[in-house]
């Protein structure tokens, strides 16, 4: 034990160790065995991590549950900082042992200190690193090897990796002390009220479904019509709808849980298909229940956190002056008297589980049911241009057009390319405005008024049918005893629910861009 230093606790252990040294692993992989002399110092970095062992890498993107101990053998540890801490983010290696072939660094030198203090690995937390293990003297010409298993010379090291396992990866879970407890109750280690307390203390309130008799999800082993099925798009758009929505590889979680980005947008996807339990996830993706509430919870804020405002801003290159003139000729076309009008503007009402508390102001009477609102503004080529929500359920449309400010934003920006005013078509409960149309009102209309409002209304039916879609598409939404207002955050699925039907409407037709011959700019178009 005196040969050995803890030098600093980093995140799980720090260890100097001046005497052992990596044994020979069972694969032998060599970092340098893809290098010429030709690769200068930049690409040599590149080289590093993308051509030595791409299947190990890939392998651990995929799944990284299993341990992995990496030994790398670096020159000059306060010179490779970045380097290594590259390697242990795309290997995410669980324990690393660093060793220096020039002997830069003794343990009484004050660089030493200097060097073991730099905060490298505060940055590796989502890696999943949980030691670090220093060892000096290695001795030149050494190669840097990488494989899922080590043989350590020095006992104490073993030990050590060992204890690490145990305690950040094989964590005894209740399902493993009710299985220790039957084994001692077996054995006489146990009389019956010792065993029957401790079985019942170590029993969850919860069901224990077993996640772990399912394969990991692979997105490849699916078809599309699984795909479209489960998910609402198919295969290969699902893997552009991560890149276009600027989903990490990586989603870390608030507890740290990190889960692969086309997993967890799968779970996302798969959650608002269809109004089901999270129990009944855990045969496609292999996880306990508890992690498909924290894999969408964080999903649904990285997508609201980058994508919201294209709900609220009009400074989008599909609004722009010539194409909001070029909706308004298709609306024109579709049989509308007005040349002018663009889009619609109407309000929805989505009804929740009723709360315990506040009853009154989520009460809709004219739908009679507990409920949230929203105010939505639909484009002839399907897509929501706005929306704004969600507020209580008993307010007046007129009301929600008030907060949500559309009207100002309609005056700055509802302009042709000729400067001419624009304007959006609502139904009776909107005041009328130069930017905001309305019916004809009152009992005694004349023949050629109730043409007029017949016309409008034939078209203005089109934003109705995209309310329909996202009900349609995410089913989650319809099932309003699992939307519990304080509970969950309803009012950011729906907002999340509408940008994918956006996305989706960009992919595949809709009911609305078919009836007026219009078609959505592309889904890299949208997002840009």
């Amino acid at each position: 034990m005196k040969n050995y230093k803890q030098v600093q606790s980093i995140i799980g252990y720090s260890l100097t160790c001046y005497l052992c040294l990596i044994a020979t692993l069972p694969v032998d992989l060599s970092f340098h065995s893809d290098f010429s002399e030709s690769d200068t110092p930049d690409q040599h970095n590149d080289l590093l991590l993308c051509k030595a062992v791409p299947e190990i890498v890939q392998q651990r993107k995929k799944d990284y549950r299993e341990i992995l101990m990496m030994n790398l053998n670096v020159n000059s540890l306060q010179n490779k900082i970045e380097e290594v801490k590259i390697l242990v983010e795309q290997f995410k290696a669980q324990v690393v042992f660093l060793t220096e072939t020039k002997e830069t660094l003794r343990k009484d030198d004050v660089a030493w200190e200097d060097a073991v203090e730099i905060p490298v690995w505060q940055t590796t937390s989502s890696s999943g690193l949980v030691a670090v293990a220093i060892l000096t003297q290695a001795g030149a010409g050494a190669s840097h090897k990488v494989d899922l298993a080590g043989i350590y010379e020095c006992d104490f090291c073993a030990k050590i990796v060992q204890k690490l396992y145990e305690l950040y990866f094989n964590m005894p879970n209740l399902r493993d002390v009710r299985h220790c407890l039957l084994f001692g109750f077996e054995r006489n280690l146990l009389n019956d009220e010792e065993f029957i307390l401790l079985y019942d203390l170590n029993t969850s309130k919860n069901p224990d479904f077993p996640y772990w008799q399912y394969d990991p999800f692979d997105l490849d082993k699916l078809c599309d019509d699984e795909c479209k099925a489960e998910f609402r798009f198919l295969k290969n758009d699902i893997y552009v709808l991560k890149d276009v929505l600027q989903i990490p590889d990586e989603v870390v979680c608030y507890n740290r849980l990190v889960v692969d980005g086309i997993e967890a947008l799968c779970v996302l996807l798969k959650r608002f298909a269809y109004p089901i339990r999270y129990s009944d996830m855990c045969p496609r993706f292999a996880r306990p229940v508890p992690q498909f509430s924290i894999i969408t919870t964080a999903m649904m804020d990285i997508i609201y956190r980058q994508h919201s405002h294209r709900l609220r801003s009009f400074h989008q290159a599909w609004l722009s002056p010539a194409n909001l003139q070029t909706y308004a000729d298709v609306i024109h076309e579709a049989g509308a008297p007005y040349t002018n009008c663009w889009g619609f503007v109407d309000g929805t009402v989505r009804p929740v589980c009723r709360p315990g508390t506040l009853q009154r102001p989520l009460y809709n009477g004219h739908k009679r049911v507990h409920a949230i609102k929203f105010q939505s503004v639909v484009a002839p080529n399907g897509l929501i241009a706005n929306l704004y929500g969600p507020v209580e359920g008993r307010r007046h449309d007129s009301g929600m057009l008030a907060d949500s400010g559309l009207l100002p934003q309609l005056q700055l920006h509802s302009r042709s390319p000729l400067g001419n005013p624009l304007c959006i078509y609502g139904d009776l409960g909107y005041p009328l405005r130069p930017q905001l149309q309305t019916p004809f009102r009152g009992l005694h209309l004349t023949a050629l008024q109730q043409q007029f409002n017949t016309s409008m209304s034939t078209v203005r039916s089109s934003v109705e049918w995209v309310f329909g879609d996202i009900i349609n598409y995410f089913s989650f939404l319809d099932f309003k005893k699992n939307l519990k207002i304080g509970l969950s955050a309803v009012g950011k699925m729906y907002i999340i629910c509408a940008l994918l039907t956006n996305a989706r409407t960009c992919l595949y037709p809709t009911s609305t861009s078919s009836f007026f011959n219009l078609g959505p700019p592309s889904l890299q178009e949208y997002f840009s």
